[in-house]
């Protein structure tokens, strides 16, 4: 199955799909609530949070900044430091390791860029003891001004993971859920 979007919305009690020939946003309004969902290799994936920011400076200043994860801790707070493990340009397969703090305690992680399309989009994904978590980031150029749109996919592998990824939704979002802000912040004032 091509990759692509998917829509649910509630519209007089039912719930109604509709294939979207075009990428949607998460700001898009189809008369009732919008779920933004991605379809790829026959999998129906609902994104478990999604936001949207516009960066005051142009499309490639704020690509070649927000891109670089070695950026992480000028643009999220509880970031304390982010390492490149691999040598060269960013790609798909460059990992990084990740610390931050969590409830007050230190925790790392190994981040791999998993889709990038210079100027356009790429993805960062990690995955601890069967859950997933992949940060997906769409840019796009309105002259002097960047339109960021972030989705978050929580994929849960096996049977504990699937009754915890509830509560590390919630975790994730309440740590993550405005980092878009923050990333704003961060571009703007570089």
């Amino acid at each position: 199955m091509p990759q692509g979007i998917l829509v649910y919305f509630f519209k007089t009690s039912s719930l109604k799909k509709e294939k979207a020939e075009k990428r949607l946003t998460p700001s898009t309004s189809l008369h009732g609530t919008l779920f933004l969902t991605r379809y790829d290799e026959g999998a129906i994936i609902m994104s478990a949070f999604q936001d949207h920011v516009i960066v005051n400076v142009p499309l490639e200043r704020a690509f070649a900044f927000a891109s670089n994860m070695e950026h992480a801790p000028k643009m999220m707070k509880h970031i304390l430091k982010v390492e490149k493990l691999t040598e060269g340009p960013i790609q798909v397969g460059t990992s990084y390791k990740e610390t931050r703090a969590i409830r007050g305690k230190e925790a790392s992680a190994i981040l791999t860029v998993v889709e990038f399309v210079p100027n356009e989009r790429y993805s960062v994904q990690n995955e601890v003891q069967g859950l997933e978590t992949i940060y997906h980031y769409r840019f796009e150029g309105d002259g002097e001004r960047t339109h960021i749109h972030f989705s978050c996919d929580i994929n849960a592998s096996t049977f504990m993971m699937k009754l915890v990824k509830p509560l590390f939704t919630r975790i994730i979002k309440k740590e993550d859920g405005n980092h878009l802000q923050e990333i704003k912040k961060a571009i703007e004032n570089e």
